[in-house]
């Protein structure tokens, strides 16, 4: 037999396998989207403010599942503190990346979780600044990009 030919009866079996595990968990992770928007504001039990409106600090605690993030909608005011518990109650790898000002992922502005990447069961924190401009702000999951929300600030 011919190199090529071993070749190919080894990488053509490896591929198939790695892109049907990917497919796999790109569906496993769905779209996020139960019918429950899952919006958290400032003035909800689900947060916590410091009472100062120049601002202020919000805690929210966030359950990361394998199909979505609960709550995944905020709103904070202009210039506050944001900062996200993060809890992975799923099985999949999650974290959080909220772009910044420019509205745009992996760019200098960008704030990630911490850890980076939280596995099934760990903990993390997101700290955000939000501007001093008003509008929504996304958030994403990086390795499952169909996970994430907005972050309204006004």
């Amino acid at each position: 037999m011919s190199f090529v030919t071993n070749y190919r009866r080894v990488l053509v079996p490896l591929l198939a396998i790695g892109l049907s595990a990917m497919l796999a968990l790109t569906f496993a992770c769905g779209g996020g989207d139960d019918g429950d928007s899952g919006t958290a504001a400032a003035t909800t039990p689900a947060g916590t403010s410091d009472g100062n409106d120049s601002g202020g600090e919000e805690t929210f605690d966030v359950t990361m599942t394998d199909e979505s993030y609960k709550p995944n909608n905020f709103t904070v005011a202009k210039g506050g503190q944001l900062t996200l518990n993060l809890t992975n109650s799923g099985t999949a790898i999650h974290n959080v990346r909220i772009a910044g000002e420019d509205g745009q992922y992996n760019t200098a502005d960008d704030v990630v979780s911490d850890p980076d990447l939280i596995t099934g069961g760990d903990t993390g924190t997101v700290k955000w600044t939000a501007p001093n401009k008003s509008g929504e702000y996304k958030y994403q999951c990086d390795i499952h990009p169909n996970l994430g929300g907005i972050i309204t600030v006004q």
